[in-house]
């Protein structure tokens, strides 16, 4: 079995989950959190979908070229 590099898709599925947390754990200007305990949140469909790239890829249902293509459009998106 081949080592794949999965780091880009861990830091968009990271980067992604912290916006659904932030979305329902708003900071407010001061720094301080908006509420005292965390409230629940979901994984939004774009965070649920990168994380199903992943297992795509690592399962070898989807090839390199389309992992990167994914990642590349995600980083385009972000600029």
């Amino acid at each position: 079995m081949e080592n794949k590099n999965i780091n880009a898709i861990n830091k968009i599925i990271a980067e992604l989950a912290m916006k659904d947390f932030l979305a329902m754990n708003p900071i407010d200007k001061d720094g301080r959190r908006r509420y005292a305990h965390h409230r629940a949140y979901s994984l939004s469909e774009e965070t649920k979908e990168a994380i199903e790239i992943k297992n795509n890829y690592l399962s070898g249902k989807i090839t390199e070229p389309e992992y990167k293509r994914f990642c590349l459009d995600y980083n385009l998106r972000t600029v």
